[in-house]
């Protein structure tokens, strides 16, 4: 998948750790990891209504949208972000600075507690955090 388009699934935060920045940290990790790893050029989703607002935040152009996809009342957007050389740079920074440590272990938190919720734990994932 090198120099393509990468799609990211399942970023979620505890509906309780909302507005603490850890959503943000979390995207801006994944799409340092895209960059960097995948050479990827551009990054899409798929999300609702509830969400979209939150990705044009962080720069995502919503491409395409369809009423009532996921049910009554809850329609399906598109955003999509282009990795630009400045939004590269801007993500290098971000994952190879002094902050970067505190992100990834505030980040790697937040999904163990998440996961502690679930029936199982995170799929694919052992007690201890591994794949």
């Amino acid at each position: 998948m090198r120099d393509q388009e990468v799609s990211l699934c399942w970023g979620m935060i505890r509906r309780d750790r909302h507005r603490a920045g850890l959503g943000t940290k979390l995207l801006l990790f994944r799409l340092a990891k895209a960059a960097q790893e995948l050479s990827a050029r551009s990054v899409r989703l798929d999300t609702s209504q509830h969400s979209v607002g939150f990705f044009r935040k962080h720069g995502f152009v919503t491409t395409a949208t369809a009423k009532d996809y996921y049910g009554p009342g809850l329609d399906r957007f598109d955003p999509r972000l282009m990795l630009t050389e400045q939004v590269k740079a801007a993500l290098d920074q971000l994952t190879q600075g002094p902050a970067a440590p505190e992100i990834v272990a505030k980040v790697a938190r937040s999904l163990r507690e998440v996961s502690a919720d679930l029936p199982g734990g995170l799929p694919g994932r052992d007690e201890a955090g591994g794949p």
